[in-house]
């Protein structure tokens, strides 16, 4: 059959886009205190909009000091994990309607690492996750340093957009101070939350597309269709050459099985 390419055709009229109006951004922040806390809950109230959640962005300012509180000296011998941005917290769930649609594993630093290192393009934001290298990342974190980042998870990684009238809650869950900080035995650092916050893309639409879904969602539910990418632990003695890991998985067959050590 005869093809052509879109560069010649020069009779026709480019479609014009008339369902999505504008959009913007608005940010969250956590409704308790960031000092003592090892959980925080952002409440993202319903709006009218969609919200676009591929776009979600979290920020968050640290700062490291030594047991005693003090800043961090240029004596010190201190670093971070490249992708430091993975190491922060150890779950994170999110919720629609009261509804939990993340995997509770308790591994989602592991989770957001691997990801990042096998799907993730290099390019200039990687410096907003600390993707940098460890000279970077040496003279960075000696002050207070911001990190500003994507959400690892099956919703947030798909393009259609949620629905409006949808109440968000994001659950953060802290990791342990030392996980991530490269030390020496001899001096402990402990990491401090300076402010935390959860950046969303609100998308408006035109009231003949939002009538249209209505209709739609008399007739059906809709669908998003999310690949999961699940993580599970396994402890191997060293004094065996021989191990069975049952339970790997259940119910629908994954696509792909990787194996990493440490």
């Amino acid at each position: 059959m005869p093809a052509t390419l879109s560069n010649l055709e020069v009779f026709a009229i480019p479609p014009t886009q008339l369902a999505i109006d504008s959009s913007y951004e608005v940010s969250f922040r956590p409704s308790s205190t960031l000092d003592s806390a090892k959980t925080y809950d952002i409440q993202i109230p319903s709006s009218d909009d969609f919200t676009d959640l591929s776009e979600t962005m979290l920020h968050v300012k640290l700062d490291i000091k030594d047991k005693d509180s003090k800043p961090v000296a240029d004596t010190d011998v201190i670093n971070v994990v490249s992708g430091f941005s993975c190491a922060l917290f150890e779950q994170i769930d999110l919720y629609l309607n009261t509804v939990n649609v993340s995997q509770a594993s308790g591994l989602y630093h592991y989770q957001a690492y691997l990801e990042d290192m096998l799907f993730r393009h290099n390019n200039k934001a990687d410096s907003g996750a600390m993707w940098d290298d460890d000279e970077k990342n040496k003279a960075r974190i000696k002050k207070p340093f911001d990190l500003y980042f994507k959400l690892h998870n099956p919703l947030c990684a798909q393009r259609n957009l949620l629905l409006n009238n949808i109440p968000i809650l994001l659950r953060i869950s802290r990791n342990s101070d030392s996980f991530g900080i490269i030390g020496t035995n001899t001096k402990q650092f402990k990491l401090k939350i300076l402010d935390i916050a959860v950046h969303i893309k609100r998308v408006k639409v035109f009231p003949d597309v939002s009538l249209g879904i209505q209709e739609g969602l008399e007739k059906s539910p809709v669908n998003y269709f999310i690949t999961i990418n699940e993580v599970k632990s396994f402890v191997i003695p060293t004094t065996i050459t021989t191990a069975n890991f049952e339970n790997v998985f259940s119910g629908v067959l994954p696509r792909r099985i990787g194996f990493r050590s440490c």
